[in-house]
Formats: C-alpha cells, structure tokens, sequence
C-alpha cells in the first residue's frame, strides 16, 4: 500500500463528520419511553371517546324511533285509537 492509497485526513474528517450526522438523524426518529407512553393514552382516550360517542348516538335513535313505536304499538293493543 503506498501513501498515495492512504486517505488524507480531511477525508477521514468528513466521514466520520457524515457518521456522527447519520447518527444524529437516526436518534431524531427514535422516541422516549415517556413520549411512547403519552401518545398511548392519549390515543386510548380518544378511542374511548369514539366509543362513547357511537353509544351516544345508538341510544339517541333507538329512543326517537324505537320507543315512540313502541307506544304506538302498546296503545294500539289496549285498544285506544289515535
């Protein structure tokens, strides 16, 4: 190997300046336990509001639809006529 073959150390700066950059780009995508965990409970509350709402809107129609024919119905069978 001649000297010629031997990198310079501007070279050897700059790769391991492009290392150190690789590694910081890569740390910026990892996240935090913490971070991890809010993110969960936030996204656990949020489904769970989601949840609630579609309940919410099942009882809204079953009790304007459901139960008004169902007194129809109970006063059609006691024999009262509208």
């Amino acid at each position: 190997m001649s000297a010629i073959d031997e990198p310079t150390l501007g070279e050897l700066l700059r790769d391991v300046q492009s290392d150190v950059r690789a590694i910081r780009d890569a740390q910026n995508n990892y996240l935090t336990k913490e971070i991890y965990d809010a993110k969960q409970e936030a996204l656990v509350s949020r489904v769970a509001a989601l949840e609630e709402s579609k309940q919410t809107w099942v009882r809204l129609v079953v009790s304007a639809f459901a139960l008004p024919l169902l007194v129809v119905l109970v006063a059609f069978a006691m024999g009262v006529r509208p």
